[in-house]
């Protein structure tokens, strides 16, 4: 077998089973019993965290945290520390198309910058339909604009 046919084996294998691998080192042969191991993307438990109710910001279609000292660790390559991270979509019948993605970190709003989840939910919805904004985000890593018209 492969390295691709090794990495799918893996992902195919219940977690809750010891894993066997038999390896050929040279002339010897060699059994391995691998426990296996659920590994999650720090990022990945962030949507964990999120209420439904106040982490949603309707007007752009996502669900949101306060970026704190708590969360840093989760996000080891940011660049400023502070904001509203992304943690889910949420479209509804009134939100934006913003292409907002999960561990997004939003930094400013209209050049207003943005600390917390309900200044962010105060800012957008000061917004009319047809106004411009654009959304200063950091996304893996790297500085983004994002701009988009208000519906």
């Amino acid at each position: 077998m492969g390295l691709p046919g090794f990495t799918a084996s893996l992902y195919q294998h219940p977690t809750d089973q010891v894993l066997k691998i038999d390896v050929l080192r040279g002339a010897r042969e060699l059994s391995l019993d691998i426990p296996a191991v659920l590994a999650l993307d720090r990022s990945d438990r962030l949507a964990e965290l999120a209420d439904p109710v106040t982490s949603r910001i309707e007007p752009l279609g996502i669900f949101g945290l306060n970026f704190d000292e708590e969360l840093r660790p989760a996000l080891w390559n940011v660049r400023l520390g502070s904001g509203v991270i992304v943690v889910g979509q949420a479209p509804g019948f009134n939100s934006v198309d913003t292409r907002l993605q999960p561990g997004d970190l939003i930094h400013t709003l209209n050049g207003t910058p943005i600390e917390s989840v309900e200044q962010l939910r105060s800012v957008v919805t000061q917004l009319k339909p047809g106004d411009a904004a654009v959304l200063r985000i950091e996304r893996q890593g790297q500085f983004q604009y994002v701009a988009f018209e208000m519906e």
